[in-house]
């Protein structure tokens, strides 16, 4: 049984739950918002100060909505649209902080099962269907951090003013 269609951004929710649920790992499962107010300008050294604050555990993860993408007009005034949401892993590692190999080593079986856990999910909302991965935002590194984004596309039908 889905969940009525009631928020424009209800998926990102259900991302997090599917995220939590799953048992990844992860410390912390948070919104984007913050975390992209505090990177805003910051060069690759004030990342992982700047995370500090945002971050304290890790690995970690920060989903929010990005944009849409494409969209289709049905004739009954729906539409169908591809909402884009991210998920931006953050991974420490202290051992490597010249080189990062052991941030990629540590975030390599994280990427890999958060791509498998959603790629393909239907989050159970009313008009939302199956999450297809696709490109996203390049990694960004500081010194013991890193950031990598990943990105999904979540189709949406929205149903028009005329039944």
């Amino acid at each position: 049984m889905s969940a009525p269609l009631t928020d424009y951004f209800q998926v990102g929710a259900a991302i997090k739950s599917r995220l939590v649920d799953a048992n990844l790992g992860l410390l912390d499962v948070g919104d984007l918002a913050p975390l992209a107010d505090a990177l805003a300008g910051a060069q690759d050294a004030d990342i992982a100060k700047r995370l500090s604050a945002l971050a304290p555990r890790s690995p970690a993860a920060f989903v929010g909505y990005d944009t849409d993408l494409m969209q289709w007009d049905s004739e009954a005034g729906g539409h169908l649209l591809l909402q884009r949401w991210l998920i931006v892993l953050v991974v420490r590692n202290a051992a490597d902080t010249a080189r990062g190999g052991a941030i990629m080593a540590a975030a390599g079986p994280l990427l890999l099962n958060t791509i498998q856990l959603l790629s393909g999910w239907r989050p159970g909302i009313d008009g939302i269907g199956e999450l297809i991965h696709t490109a996203g935002p390049r990694p960004a590194f500081g010194p013991g951090i890193g950031l990598f984004p990943v990105a999904f596309l979540a189709p949406v039908f929205i149903p028009g003013a005329n039944p």
